[in-house]
């Protein structure tokens, strides 16, 4: 670890430094100073390189911001200067820029849903060792690597909601989002072939990520997250994403809005 008295990068494993109750703190750090986890790796000619480890939720939270904000933007621009077909109906005018949008918005969807797995598995790293769940079904309790290998859903439900601090979100407005965004996500990596004409009327994931499903996929996330722990994303990593910080109770969002 390395002291840092300055803002980070809030896709970095940082601590803020606080004092104890009893007002002592750790020798050659001062109250407010940020503790940066650094990640050893030994290079192929003997070297070692320390650099900055990486927060999983936040770095893939970032990633789905990057991918999204740019394949909007394509998609409207596109949808906004499409042209006719011969048979009446129109296109893009050009494909390869069409295939990367969907790509991007493909892209965000995925990330979105690993940085919620990423808290999963982070909140159940947290756990107390001998901590242990029993999945509805089995009959033997899992430990805490065997609840690693549970799906997601499974993971939020039943491991995650062991600390006491976290609360179910199960049933709730921002699992309901969440359970719509991971569904799309599997339907895009479980796609086959491409739609056949006919099927125009209820397309297919890529061609529902064209009409907007997925576009809000981060705030998705990160109502989810910030719904099961308040207070587990940290106001930097809000700014990174250019995303407002979920009201206390955010049960009482507009139950219209997208994914």
């Amino acid at each position: 670890s390395q002291p840092r008295p300055v803002r980070v990068d809030p896709r970095v494993v940082a601590t803020r430094v606080r004092r104890s109750p009893d007002g002592t703190i750790p020798e050659g750090l001062e109250d407010g100073d940020l503790v940066v986890n650094l990640h050893p790796v030994n290079l192929a000619d003997g070297e070692r390189l320390m650099f900055y480890a990486a927060q999983p939720t936040a770095m893939n939270l970032d990633l789905a911001e990057q991918f999204l904000r740019r394949a909007v933007k394509s998609r409207r621009q596109i949808l906004g200067n499409l042209r006719a077909r011969p048979d009446g109906s129109r296109e893009p005018l050009n494909d390869r820029v069409m295939v990367d949008c969907i790509q991007g918005l493909q892209a965000g969807v995925v990330f979105a849903v690993l940085a919620i797995e990423a808290f999963a598995n982070h909140m159940i790293a947290l756990l107390p060792e001998g901590s242990t769940v029993t999945v509805a079904g089995e009959n033997n309790p899992r430990s805490k690597s065997q609840m690693l290998k549970l799906e997601l859903d499974l993971k939020l439900r039943h491991a995650v909601v062991l600390h006491e601090e976290v609360r179910s979100a199960s049933g709730d407005r921002p699992w309901e989002r969440y359970v719509k965004l991971r569904r799309l996500r599997n339907e895009l990596i479980h796609l086959q072939a491409a739609p056949l004409p006919e099927r125009a009327d209820s397309p297919d994931a890529y061609g529902r990520l064209v009409l907007g499903e997925g576009d809000n996929a981060v705030e998705t996330a990160v109502n989810l997250i910030e719904f099961m722990k308040p207070g587990f994303l940290s106001d930097d990593t809000f700014d990174q994403l250019a995303v407002d910080r979920p009201a206390q109770d955010p049960v009482q969002e507009n139950p219209e809005s997208q994914l």
